[in-house]
């Protein structure tokens, strides 16, 4: 059985947009607090698939992928997106720019060095959708 990869693209109040590989990621990066004040606007697989996000009072986000589609809505947020987030990848390719954001995170992460101990920590590559 092959794992499904979902990426989801998350959008906060301020125009900012953070990718992450698989929304269980995400959501252990997101603290409820956050989520509860409205931090998180929306969030959106790669395929323009809307993410329900919700946090409970002293307890862990929850992510979920519902059926519904908003493709025209995930490439607007992308273009608003582009100039506070500085990807240049295409956002009529929303993959292109998760992958492009992750590479660049992965990239700024530390230990750099020594390299051996950043790929230990990191892994080899930056994640990709």
């Amino acid at each position: 059985m092959v794992e499904q990869r979902d990426g989801v693209l998350v959008f906060d109040r301020d125009g900012g947009v953070v990718a992450f590989p698989r929304v269980e990621v995400a959501a252990g990066w997101m603290e409820s607090i956050d989520v509860l004040d409205g931090e998180y606007e929306l969030a959106y697989t790669p395929d323009g698939r809307v993410v329900d996000i919700t946090g409970a009072l002293d307890g862990p986000v929850s992510l979920v992928i519902t059926p519904e589609r908003d493709e025209l809505g995930l490439r607007e947020r992308l273009e608003r997106s582009r100039a506070r987030a500085g990807f240049v990848a295409n956002v009529d390719d929303p993959a292109s720019v998760a992958n492009e954001l992750m590479r660049r995170e992965w990239e700024l992460r530390w230990p750099r060095r020594p390299k051996w101990l950043h790929r230990r920590f990191h892994g080899d590559h930056p994640p990709q959708i």
